[in-house]
Protein backbone atom coordinates (compact mmCIF):
# COMPACT_ATOMS: atom_id res chain seq x y z
CA UNK A 1 0.00 0.00 0.00
CA UNK A 2 1.82 3.14 -0.97
CA UNK A 3 1.09 6.53 0.52
CA UNK A 4 0.49 9.53 -1.54
CA UNK A 5 1.61 12.71 0.49
CA UNK A 6 4.35 15.08 0.00
CA UNK A 7 7.43 15.07 2.70
CA UNK A 8 6.96 18.63 4.12
CA UNK A 9 4.81 19.64 7.17
CA UNK A 10 1.51 20.61 4.90
CA UNK A 11 1.74 16.84 2.90
CA UNK A 12 2.14 15.55 6.65
CA UNK A 13 -1.06 17.37 8.02
CA UNK A 14 -2.97 16.39 4.87
CA UNK A 15 -2.23 13.33 5.35
CA UNK A 16 -3.43 13.01 8.38
CA UNK A 17 -6.25 15.04 7.98
CA UNK A 18 -7.65 12.59 5.61
CA UNK A 19 -7.47 9.79 8.25
CA UNK A 20 -8.72 11.81 11.27
CA UNK A 21 -10.68 14.08 9.93
CA UNK A 22 -11.96 17.44 11.64
CA UNK A 23 -10.51 15.96 14.77
CA UNK A 24 -7.15 16.72 14.27
CA UNK A 25 -7.78 20.55 14.49
CA UNK A 26 -9.94 19.80 17.71
CA UNK A 27 -6.84 18.07 19.29
CA UNK A 28 -4.29 20.54 18.16
CA UNK A 29 -6.11 23.35 19.77
CA UNK A 30 -6.80 21.06 23.18
CA UNK A 31 -2.92 20.48 22.73
CA UNK A 32 -2.65 24.11 22.85
CA UNK A 33 -5.30 24.93 25.90
CA UNK A 34 -3.31 22.44 27.98
CA UNK A 35 0.04 23.76 26.78
CA UNK A 36 -1.20 27.45 28.12
CA UNK A 37 -2.88 26.19 31.28
CA UNK A 38 0.08 24.19 32.36
CA UNK A 39 2.54 27.77 31.82
CA UNK A 40 0.30 29.40 33.80
CA UNK A 41 -0.06 26.69 36.72
CA UNK A 42 3.66 26.75 36.92
CA UNK A 43 4.11 30.50 37.05
CA UNK A 44 1.70 30.27 39.34
CA UNK A 45 3.57 28.58 41.80
CA UNK A 46 6.50 32.00 42.16
CA UNK A 47 3.86 33.70 44.38
CA UNK A 48 2.68 30.43 45.87
CA UNK A 49 6.59 30.01 46.96
CA UNK A 50 6.77 33.74 48.01
CA UNK A 51 3.97 33.49 50.75
CA UNK A 52 5.08 30.30 52.11
CA UNK A 53 8.59 31.71 52.56
CA UNK A 54 7.99 35.58 53.79
CA UNK A 55 4.44 35.89 53.85
CA UNK A 56 4.05 38.64 51.20
CA UNK A 57 2.58 37.72 48.08
CA UNK A 58 2.63 41.08 46.14
CA UNK A 59 6.04 40.69 45.64
CA UNK A 60 5.52 38.42 42.86
CA UNK A 61 5.60 41.43 40.16
CA UNK A 62 9.42 41.64 40.22
CA UNK A 63 9.96 37.97 40.64
CA UNK A 64 7.14 36.72 37.84
CA UNK A 65 8.70 39.65 35.23
CA UNK A 66 6.41 40.03 32.23
CA UNK A 67 4.17 37.49 33.41
CA UNK A 68 2.91 39.55 36.50
CA UNK A 69 -0.28 40.13 34.49
CA UNK A 70 -1.48 36.42 36.41
CA UNK A 71 -1.33 38.25 39.72
CA UNK A 72 -2.70 41.57 38.54
CA UNK A 73 -5.70 39.98 36.74
CA UNK A 74 -6.55 37.91 40.37
CA UNK A 75 -6.17 41.49 42.06
CA UNK A 76 -8.48 43.00 39.85
CA UNK A 77 -11.02 40.77 40.06
CA UNK A 78 -11.43 41.71 43.78
CA UNK A 79 -9.42 38.76 45.83
CA UNK A 80 -6.24 39.10 48.06
CA UNK A 81 -3.31 37.21 46.86
CA UNK A 82 -3.59 35.16 50.31
CA UNK A 83 -1.66 31.56 50.70
CA UNK A 84 -5.39 30.69 49.94
CA UNK A 85 -6.27 32.07 46.82
CA UNK A 86 -3.18 30.93 45.22
CA UNK A 87 -3.60 27.61 45.81
CA UNK A 88 -7.13 27.52 44.47
CA UNK A 89 -6.04 29.34 41.83
CA UNK A 90 -3.63 26.38 40.93
CA UNK A 91 -5.49 23.67 41.23
CA UNK A 92 -8.45 25.28 39.38
CA UNK A 93 -5.96 26.34 36.50
CA UNK A 94 -4.27 22.43 36.91
CA UNK A 95 -8.16 20.63 37.07
CA UNK A 96 -8.82 22.78 33.48
CA UNK A 97 -5.42 21.64 32.25
CA UNK A 98 -6.42 17.42 33.28
CA UNK A 99 -10.14 18.03 31.42
CA UNK A 100 -8.78 19.46 28.51
CA UNK A 101 -5.74 16.75 28.71
CA UNK A 102 -8.77 14.16 28.24
CA UNK A 103 -10.97 15.69 26.21
CA UNK A 104 -7.75 15.48 24.09
CA UNK A 105 -7.69 11.75 24.23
Amino acid sequence: MKFNFQKNILGYFQFYYSVVGYRIILYMILSVLVSFMDGLGLAMFMPLLQSVSDGDVNAGKESLGYLHFITSFVTNLGFDLSLTVVLFLLITLFLFKGLFKICAG
